[in-house]
């Protein structure tokens, strides 16, 4: 789950750099699409144990 936050943070770092925007516009949305994509696996991962 760390590693998901990290790599999609870090990836919309990289790109707010490439891009030289002042607002880090893809950090946040690489931060915020990655906590999804992470605590989707969480669910999926507690509703496969569930059954």
């Amino acid at each position: 789950m760390g590693v998901v936050i990290a790599l999609g943070t870090y990836l919309g770092y990289r790109a707010d750099l490439e891009t030289g925007m002042s607002f880090p516009l893809f950090l946040l949305i690489g931060c915020f699409l990655s906590l999804a994509i992470a605590f989707y696996q969480l669910f999926k991962s507690l509703k496969s144990d569930d059954s």
